[in-house]
């Protein structure tokens, strides 16, 4: 009989204060369960027909693959894995689904594939490596993978059979995927990202790996979709080449030489962030982003043109799908109130059915306020007040999201309203570097400038004050990632304002981080950070852990010990160099999770300890 070995478990070390910790009561558990317990559903992928909707359902010790009928919305269980699953594709026939697993938690991932019985096909894993499922081409069900390791394998793309059998289809720095493929299967539209911020979009010959750049490759522009339109002489893509903004735009595929697109949609405040393909393509669904919402669209595409047929605002969406052949359309919404429900909507879209929708709770809805930076940049947030606090100042902390490139929504924060029951206010900016407000505003904090978008923090806490809602000493600063950075760097230059601050998975200095993060992520991070050979200094001097000892106020460092993309080992030497400096502080250390905590348990581990410390200190 075989002795089991117990799973490591999160530990929790501490110096000075943050030793001492109070308890949550009855009530704050019990709320706490009720915002955690509900699984997460994600990567919405219709069927071809329209007749099912797939999605991940990340639940306690692992992740479900579902699937539900949408006439009847019986729901079926296909697949249960162990460990995280972090996205689904469904194949063009339906009988295939691929799944990007997680063993560890970490960045390295292995593919399987699975039948509409929930059956294992194959299973893709090369050690040490990235390996994630990027599409399926169109005509014969292959699988296209991307594959980034330590290895000597090319990083790239690679189509794999049902025997196994590799051959690359697009070998290239950075990150790349499929985007479409033709009919016949000869054809492949690929992206490729070889830095952030930057990306091409190239025509490959599926049997000669010949790639023609289908846009000038001197743009410095994102480019997010591209896919054939049913005639197969256009290419729909979604875009900001020559624009502060994304749009839907379009480009011929019979032209020689590389073309600017013709601008088909587009809005002067808002961004195109997904787009979908449905009724055999001769429609199309879209979602445009505002500060404040997102629109969704539906259009009537005939050829190079469109004729909007529909919209309807939400306070979020996440996810879109749509069936390539039907006329359904999927969603995934959410608002500050109302958690992730995923909607089966007709292509007019009213009226919609709801597919899944969880918690019924009075929640805090969040006001959307503008401030200005010192510098006269307008920038804004969300402030969230606690209604159990009926006088001011209070206790209140700032939250800072990660990327930099993303964007701080009204979509639903179990974290946010966590901490509001317990008293404590929010407030959620988007300083310079957010998207959402434009490629100008997004590059803002690009290397030399990310001091600026630090000083962002000094006027976020400047606004505060102005309005009365806490004092210096009762403020807090949390984030995730990027936004642990920004914490540690807050709490580093600007010590007089902060009682207190949790960083997540942040990056204490970046020339560590570029030494032992993956080689794809520091290959991409140039652009946005800077190169740790040219630039040193700059990073050196943007780096939170060389200033350590400027705190003033306990720190709470958390990180899971398998991530790859900010690694454990930032988090690691920030806590043993505060312990030499005998700073009060704490590191709560995550076994078996990579950048992204997935278990729900160690979710729900990490929102006490963030509630516990900022109920300790502020």
């Amino acid at each position: 009989m075989q002795n089991s070995i117990a799973p490591a478990q999160p530990r929790y070390e501490a110096n000075g204060t943050g030793k001492n910790l109070p308890a949550l009561t009855t009530d704050q558990n019990q709320l706490l369960q009720y915002l955690t317990k509900p699984a997460d559903c994600f990567s919405l992928q219709m069927s071809y027909d329209g007749k099912y909707i797939y999605y991940i359902k990340n639940e306690k010790a692992g992740s479900s693959i579902m699937s539900r009928n949408i006439a009847n919305g019986d729901e079926i269980q296909l697949y249960k894995h162990n460990s995280f699953v972090s996205s689904l594709k469904v194949s063009p026939s339906s009988e295939k689904l691929s799944l990007d697993v997680s063993l560890d938690g970490s960045i390295n991932t292995q593919v399987l594939t699975i039948n509409s019985a929930g059956e294992t096909i194959r299973q893709i894993q090369i050690p040490n490596t990235i390996c994630q499922a990027s599409g399926w081409m169109k005509n014969i069900d292959n699988l296209v993978v991307w594959v980034s390791g330590f290895d000597k394998t090319p990083r790239g793309l690679y189509i794999i059979d049902d025997t196994l059998a590799w051959r690359p289809l697009f070998i290239a720095r950075g990150r790349s995927w499929l985007a479409d493929s033709s009919r016949d299967g000869r054809k492949a539209l690929i992206i490729n990202r070889p830095e952030r911020g930057l990306s091409h979009l190239y025509l490959v010959d599926c049997s000669t790996q010949e790639a023609k750049p289908l846009i000038p490759l001197s743009l410095e522009a994102e480019i997010h979709f591209a896919q054939f339109s049913q005639c197969e002489k256009y290419i729909y893509i979604v875009s900001n080449i020559n624009s502060d903004r994304y749009y839907l735009g379009i480009i011929s595929t019979i032209e020689d030489s590389p073309m600017l697109p013709a601008i088909i949609q587009a809005y002067e405040n808002a961004d195109l962030t997904l787009f979908s393909m449905l009724k055999k393509r001769t429609a199309a669904a879209a979602c445009w982003t505002t500060p404040r919402s997102t629109m969704l669209e539906t259009y009537k595409l005939i050829g190079s043109q469109l004729q909007t047929r529909r919209k309807r605002a939400f306070a979020h969406i996440r996810e879109l799908s749509s069936a390539i052949d039907g006329k359904t359309i999927a969603i995934s919404s959410s608002s500050a109130t109302m958690p992730s429900t995923i909607h089966a909507l007709d292509l007019d879209i009213n009226p919609d059915k709801v597919i899944l929708s969880s918690l019924n709770r009075d929640f805090v809805e969040p006001e959307y306020i503008t401030l200005q930076a010192s510098d006269g940049l307008e920038m804004s947030g969300w402030l969230y007040q606690a209604r159990s606090i009926t006088s001011r100042p209070g206790p209140i902390v700032i939250s800072f999201h990660g990327g930099p490139e993303a964007q701080e929504t009204s979509a639903f924060n179990p974290l946010y309203q966590f901490l509001l029951k317990t008293g404590i206010a929010i407030f959620a900016p988007n300083v310079r570097g957010s998207t959402g407000f434009g490629k100008k505003f997004a590059e803002m904090d690009n290397g030399i400038l990310r001091k600026n978008a630090v000083h962002d923090i000094k006027d976020c806490v400047e606004w505060i004050l102005k309005k009365g809602l806490s004092t210096a000493g009762r403020i807090g600063i949390m984030g995730s990632s990027y936004g642990g950075y920004m914490t540690m760097m807050g709490m580093m230059e600007f010590p007089e304002y902060f009682g207190a601050g949790v960083s997540t998975c942040g990056m204490s200095s970046f020339l560590t981080f570029f030494k032992n993060t993956t080689p794809y992520m520091a290959e991409i991070s140039k652009r946005e950070y800077g190169n740790p050979k040219k630039d040193f200094a700059l990073l050196k001097s943007l780096s939170p852990y060389y200033k350590l000892a400027s705190l003033n106020a306990p720190i709470l460092l958390i990180h899971g010990e398998n991530d790859g993309n900010v690694p454990y080992t930032e988090s690691l030497a920030a806590f043993k160099k505060l312990t030499t400096l005998k700073k009060d502080s704490g590191l709560l250390s995550i076994p078996n999770e990579g950048h992204c905590i997935s278990d729900k348990e160690n979710q729900a581990l990490i929102y006490e300890y963030i509630t516990r410390w900022f109920l300790r200190f502020l």
